[in-house]
């Protein structure tokens, strides 16, 4: 590629931090006096996502407890679904899908999960919708599932709610996702941004990752997560 990895690296980390695609070109352009267009850095994010998943997806953590909510995103005059499990102890974003309507015949959460766990979660948190009580019981048998009662809940889906918050940050500078594919892309790089290059202050500035034992990366970890998955590969 022609560009240097340093203008890579840093398009794939202001992107996920939030900047739109034509700020991060401003950018580049202010700081680098390099000259690149939205549609190149929307290649570059879909190209390096797709390598760093096929490295992180196979690093699975030792679960405590899960919490699993869903929440509705507004896009081009239509509301699409995101659905996510966090676990409880690392912070760990164990699970993220996008869907096109708040069904469960076509979506299920706790199995996507399964690829992401060694062993069952202990308790399963979910809110009161009635679609979760299927899904825990068929793919976490052993776990307790608890589902949220309103204010008797003692905050225990404050977690996965303040989720939801820091996510929305991101996505409310997308001028929307043109298609349920697209958009699954950007949040399965905002899923490895989450988990492995992002500090969370309450794990003492440490990343999920970290705290699960996955693995520790360099100080560019963007660039670290890239060499590793190129190695692999290989």
């Amino acid at each position: 590629m022609k560009f240097k990895a340093n203008i890579i690296v840093a398009s794939l980390d202001l992107y996920f931090k939030g900047l739109s695609l034509r700020k991060i070109c401003d950018h580049l352009k202010q700081q680098y006096g390099v000259k690149v267009t939205h549609p190149t850095i929307l290649s570059w994010i879909r190209k390096y996502v797709k390598t760093v998943k096929s490295y992180t997806d196979k690093l699975k953590i030792n679960p405590s407890n899960f919490n699993a909510d869903e929440t509705g995103m507004p896009f081009r005059k239509h509301t699409y679904w995101v659905w996510d499990i966090i676990d409880r102890k690392s912070r760990f974003l164990v699970a993220l899908r996008l869907t096109r309507f708040r069904t469960t015949s076509r979506n299920n959460i706790f199995k996507e999960s399964l690829k992401f766990v060694k062993g069952q979660p202990k308790i399963v948190f979910t809110d009161g919708y009635m679609g979760y009580k299927k899904m825990v019981k068929k793919n976490y048998p052993d776990a307790i599932h608890e589902r949220g009662k309103g204010i008797q809940d003692n905050g225990k889906l404050n977690m996965i709610e303040k989720f939801h918050d820091t996510l929305k940050e991101r996505t409310k500078v997308m001028r929307g996702f043109k298609s349920v594919k697209t958009g699954q892309t950007i949040l399965d790089g905002w899923k490895i941004y989450y988990n492995f290059v992002r500090p969370n202050i309450h794990l003492y500035d440490k990343t999920p990752a970290e705290v699960a034992g996955l693995v520790k990366l360099k100080e560019n970890k963007w660039l670290d997560l890239i060499q590793r998955s190129s190695k692999v590969k290989q």
